[in-house]
């Protein structure tokens, strides 16, 4: 049964893109027609938007809304607090890398609104006839594939942003009522190779709740580039997060791999690599190069590396010409053991050893590490 929208959005105040593609969605969910052609714009990729959402009060029975939004006033401290956080919602399908099952993505809920689908008689399994309401929840989101804070979206199941405000009671009543969650960013494609997707969740009636509900979550994607607690009579700035898309500034370790990179970083600089979600390393080639990463607390900390089909003599006189003279050496037979440490300039230990002709390794990672 097909419900028309003809006011998509009555709280939130989003940009017509936004809105075009969620109601896009909604009619690609809705229709009979499962073969037919989406009518998705999926050329709105890359297209900015904005969103401009209210936050109810969270101290209030029936007022905070949804949409993760609201505030709390602590009157014995007089500590105002805005709250804006996400949740999880998952789909269905095909992602791009040809794995299929339950997709999750982290979604800012922007508004929801509840229709009315009429009522019909039903029959029990008793033959006893009663009178079904039915009902339709609608929810409208924005599935981040980014935003300021996350180093990697599909580690996390929420994103989450708050600030703290001193005022005495009159002065945060003010406050609180003026304030608004701003988003901007831009319109972005869901693993599934689609811009929008929508779920829907059915309860079915029974004897004791004679009613019929279902739930349409429709989410488009969106790299959320800024996040902000706004004034909205005055547009001041209560507090503001921007994504921070700045390279890595750690010391080179090896061949692009710098010390501190993060996983949004590293996939920058190398978007072909899987970064693990779990463990605390990794191998890559580059270079025809193999080589190892190492992870500590999400950041690489190192990188060891193989050399094959050099000799250790060889090996070992390029890293002398490279690096020079060595602060470690223990190396009396170069064809048997062999362990040799270099320091650069910015504080990169280079490592290397040797054991027999077979296995040479070099490795870097910073003088001041410990442990490896």
């Amino acid at each position: 049964m097909a419900v028309a929208h003809a006011m998509l959005l009555a709280a939130a105040v989003l940009s017509q893109n936004l809105t075009d593609a969620l109601r896009a969605a909604y009619a690609d969910d809705e229709r009979d027609d499962r073969f037919a052609s989406s009518t998705v714009d999926d050329g709105q990729v890359g297209q900015p938007f904005r969103a401009v959402l209210p936050i109810g009060d969270g101290q209030v029975h029936g007022q905070n809304p949804t949409n993760g939004a609201f505030y709390a006033y602590y009157p014995e401290t007089q500590r105002l607090e805005f709250h804006f956080s996400s949740e999880s919602e998952r789909t269905t399908g095909e992602r791009e890398d040809g794995l299929t099952g339950l997709i999750y993505y982290p979604v800012f809920i922007l508004d929801e609104r509840i229709a009315s689908g009429g009522s019909y008689v039903g029959q029990n399994a008793f033959g006893a006839s009663v009178r079904v309401n039915v009902s339709r929840h609608y929810r409208d989101g924005v599935a981040i594939l980014d935003a300021p804070g996350i180093t990697d979206v599909r580690t996390m199941s929420r994103a989450s942003y708050e600030t703290k405000l001193t005022l005495s009671g009159p002065g945060a009543r003010e406050v609180a009522r003026d304030t608004v969650v701003e988003l901007e960013g831009r319109l972005g494609r869901l693993d599934i190779g689609r811009l929008a997707r929508c779920t829907s969740d059915y309860i079915g009636p029974t004897i004791d709740a004679p009613s019929e509900h279902t739930m349409h979550t429709c989410f488009v994607g969106a790299v959320v580039e800024r996040v902000a607690f706004v004034r909205r009579s005055t547009g001041e700035v209560l507090q503001e997060w921007r994504i921070d898309n700045s390279p890595a500034e750690g010391p080179e370790l090896w061949n692009r791999v710098r010390f501190g990179m993060n996983r949004k970083q590293f996939t920058a600089a190398f978007p072909n690599v899987e970064w693990p979600r779990y463990g605390i390393g990794f191998r890559i080639q580059d270079s025809g190069v193999k080589a190892e990463i190492d992870i500590r607390n999400d950041l690489v900390s190192s990188v060891r590396t193989e050399i094959r089909g050099q000799s250790p003599q060889s090996a070992r006189a390029q890293m002398m010409a490279k690096y020079g003279s060595p602060v470690e050496d223990r190396c009396q037979y170069v064809d048997t053991t062999c362990n040799t440490t270099w320091q650069t300039p910015d504080g990169v230990r280079v490592r290397f050893s040797s054991i027999g002709s077979q296995y040479l390794t070099v490795t870097y990672d910073m003088a001041t590490n410990r442990g490896y």
